[in-house]
């Protein structure tokens, strides 16, 4: 678990899904105003005899408990499509982000540029790529507050009019 000045945040494996209880020991561990927040997305919650209480569905979640704006979760790059000069990348909205960072490498993820910074949206069109050079990409989701973790890249090349498969973040 991690604390700041805004509230509380950690992570939690339910393979089977569960109950996510937080349990102030104190009233000083109740961050006035707070809300909690799984994977990005404000949780229904309710008062249980042992705390806060959510309901979790199966696999590994992100929690925040805090009175500040939550910090969006990681993007996954769905796919992308080649074209001479450059391709265009789409990835998966994240909860809680106002605009993304399209990320490159040309050096095996050694150092990294921004090729695309405050996208709007879930997609975005890059130029400058030369035709069968290998990059790898990422996606960060930036927040009110702050900007999700940096992922490990997916790795994809430019060729002319020729389709690549689909490509995917790596876990």
């Amino acid at each position: 678990m991690r604390t700041d000045t805004d509230g509380f945040s950690g992570e939690v494996y339910a393979p089977a899904g569960g109950v996510l209880r937080l349990r102030p020991t104190g009233s000083n561990d109740q961050p006035a105003g707070a809300a909690l927040y799984i994977d990005g997305r404000k949780a229904n919650t309710r008062a249980g005899d042992k705390g806060l209480e959510t309901d979790l569905p199966p696999g590994k979640h992100r929690w925040q408990w805090t009175r500040a704006a939550v910090t969006p979760g990681p993007c996954r790059i769905s796919h992308s499509v080649n074209r001479s000069g450059g391709f265009t990348a789409f990835w998966e909205p994240s909860p809680g982000a106002v605009s993304y960072d399209l990320q490159m490498s040309a050096d095996n993820g050694e150092s990294w540029q921004t090729a695309a910074a405050r996208v709007a949206g879930p997609s975005v069109a890059v130029q400058g790529v030369r035709n069968g050079q290998k990059v790898y990409i990422r996606v960060i989701a930036n927040g009110q507050a702050a900007s999700s973790a940096r992922r490990r890249a997916t790795s994809r090349s430019t060729s002319p009019m020729r389709r690549r498969p689909l490509l995917r973040d790596c876990d």
